[in-house]
């Protein structure tokens, strides 16, 4: 997922859900499905940690945000 969007800007819209980056992007994404009570993002670096760490601040994306999330991630 990240080769995907390497290079490439996150949507204005990101700015309303609280994400940053695309490890934002894509937590947030994962966590705000119904069926996922869990999410353990590895990583051995402090920094990674950290940006993930800010995708557990602010709203989540409901149904029709992840829908358009999904949407913008497969026109990159």
């Amino acid at each position: 997922m990240f080769r995907h969007v390497r290079g490439k800007a996150l949507p204005a819209w990101a700015t309303e859900l609280g994400i940053a980056s695309w490890a934002q992007y894509f937590l947030k994404w994962i966590v705000s499905h119904p069926a996922v009570t869990c999410t353990i993002p590895g990583t051995g670096k402090a920094e990674h940690m950290a940006d993930n760490l800010k995708g557990g601040f602010g709203p989540l994306p409901d149904e029709s945000q992840r829908r358009r999330m999904a949407q913008a991630y497969a026109a990159l």
